[in-house]
């Protein structure tokens, strides 16, 4: 299974489509109360992608872990894009 982390080679899910990029920290904000462990909420990624729809070459975002995709769990096919399953590392 595909692992999200610092240095990750990614897509970031948006509404002008799947933007390249490159993950340049991951940002923990939320600790578990039971456990104590820190788990990952956010992830800077550096745009790698021309570019396009309000994302511009070598710009650093900040997104959820939600909409930060590892590129080896994209599935494309005919006239569908899946995501498959991934982790998560701080």
């Amino acid at each position: 299974m595909a692992t999200l982390r610092k240095g990750s080679k990614v897509y970031i899910d948006c509404s002008a489509g799947l933007i390249a990029g490159v993950v340049v920290e991951m940002v923990s904000q939320h600790s578990s109360e039971y456990t104590g462990i820190q788990y990952p909420t956010s992830a800077s990624v550096r745009v790698t992608s021309p570019s396009r729809r309000g994302y511009v070459r070598g710009e650093i975002v900040t997104r959820p872990v939600s909409r930060v995709v590892p590129r080896e769990c994209i599935r494309r096919r005919k006239y569908s894009t899946r995501i498959m399953r991934y982790d998560v590392l701080v």
